[in-house]
């Protein structure tokens, strides 16, 4: 088994390895790499390896990148420190999420895991069944955490009034119109936020709270006025304007 780690943290890296190799010292381990452009510069021109062990969060942007970015369908273990993840995890091609710290039994489950999974038979129900496990730990979060320097701290689900995405950073406004950047995608909030919100279009999500109401826009779409001070029209298109009126009545 070929392995790539991708890790921000040299020390944390090693003692991957380490503990990969206390697994199984057959496995080889073809790079370590701290950043999305080492990794895209080493993955573009080399051979691709057997199984990922990833962190999400490095020195110049998430992980996620680089898997879109060479349209990947290896396995991934992804090691993180943060849990807000999980469903986008899935949808890049994990197969384990473990949280930092790990130690040498999670390593030897996760690496257990791989290999019953690419063993030559049919894994939609194990898959299925992960998917439900992300899924569910996803839905259960009443709360976002929002990173400010070194701090972190919790913003209730309820709180926010608006999420939207601009030049590839997602960021929430409140309902005491603060603004904040998120450690997450808009695909991701979208799944966590829950009923009350409503994905407008692909750059936003509106609380129904925030809405003073609705008019009609060119070509049949509707304008959506706002009570939360926000450059941008708010406008939902003509395909999901129906939709967007029943979920606002209900």
């Amino acid at each position: 088994m070929r392995v790539v780690i991708i890790e921000d943290e040299p020390l944390m890296a090693q003692e991957l390895e380490n503990e990969i190799l206390k697994v199984d010292d057959s496995i080889e381990i073809l790079g370590k790499f701290e950043s999305v452009k080492d990794s895209l510069t080493y993955l573009t021109k080399n051979e691709l390896p057997d199984l990922f062990f990833s962190d999400i969060q490095l020195s110049d942007g998430l992980s996620f990148e680089i898997f879109q970015e060479i349209d990947n369908s290896i396995p991934i273990i992804f090691c993180t420190a943060f849990n807000e993840y999980a469903l986008e995890a899935f949808n890049a091609n994990g197969i384990d999420y473990l949280l930092k710290p790990f130690d040498n039994e999670a390593i030897s489950r996760t690496i257990a895991k791989y290999k019953k999974l690419t063993k030559p038979k049919d894994l939609s129900g194990e898959l299925r069944s992960l998917f439900q496990t992300l899924n569910n730990e996803i839905s259960q979060k009443n709360s976002l955490l929002v990173h400010r320097g070194s701090k972190i701290f919790p913003i209730k689900n309820a709180d926010v009034r608006l999420a939207y995405l601009n030049n590839g950073i997602t960021s929430i406004i409140t309902k005491d119109h603060k603004k904040h950047i998120v450690n997450y995608s808009l695909d991701a909030l979208d799944d966590i936020l829950g009923k009350d919100f409503y994905r407008a279009n692909r750059q936003i999500i509106i609380h129904r709270e925030a809405i003073i109401h609705v008019s009609q826009y060119f070509a049949r779409k509707l304008l959506v006025e706002i009570k939360i001070p926000f450059d941008e029209r708010v406008i939902v298109s003509k395909a999901n304007a129906s939709n967007f009126l029943k979920w606002l009545e209900s």
